[in-house]
């Protein structure tokens, strides 16, 4: 069986498509610069009041920094993105495991997000705004290659709309 396939679907009529995996990835850990960055200031502080005070109870708060940074790494370390040629799915969780998909089809917009910061490191991130009720905004940040990944993103889109014969109408 080949590699690239990720699912035979049925459609109402009996036939099978196969789902061909075309990208996966997961965001960089550059998107938790935050959360580093402010675990080890106040780790610092913890060291100060420690070197200042002398009690040792002080000590135990160095878990709050190291389990902040150590959770937010490992979050993005069990994200993962699989954009196939008919939806994108998104799998997270750390102790639960979550699987979200978006249709391609019912996606709206793809809009690129560049951040001085990650656009200066050579990351960005994609935001889908979609008709599905329960994802009407899904978020791939800090990926390599925005660009070139919300690209294709919207030719498959126009041609998953096309082949199902999907029309957008929004009433307001």
């Amino acid at each position: 069986m080949d590699d690239a396939i990720l699912f035979q679907n049925y459609s109402r009529d009996g036939e099978t498509s196969t789902e061909i995996v075309l990208w996966t990835g997961k965001s960089t850990q550059w998107i938790n610069f935050k959360h580093f960055f402010l675990s080890t200031l106040v780790f610092v502080g913890i060291t100060v009041a420690y070197l200042y005070n002398g009690n040792d109870y002080i000590l135990y708060a160095y878990i709050v920094p190291f389990f902040t940074a150590f959770w937010a790494w490992l979050y993005v370390q069990t994200t993962q993105y699989v954009l196939t040629n008919h939806r994108i799915v998104k799998k997270h969780g750390i102790l639960n495991r979550y699987t979200f998909d978006v249709e391609l089809y019912r996606v709206k917009d793809v809009l690129l997000i560049e951040p001085l910061f990650l656009r200066i490191l050579g990351f960005g991130s994609i935001r889908l705004v979609t008709s599905q009720k329960t994802t009407e905004n899904f978020t791939i940040p800090g990926i390599r290659k925005a660009k070139a990944l919300r690209e294709q993103i919207r030719k498959l889109v126009e041609e998953r709309r096309i082949n199902r014969g999907v029309r957008e109408f929004d009433t307001n």
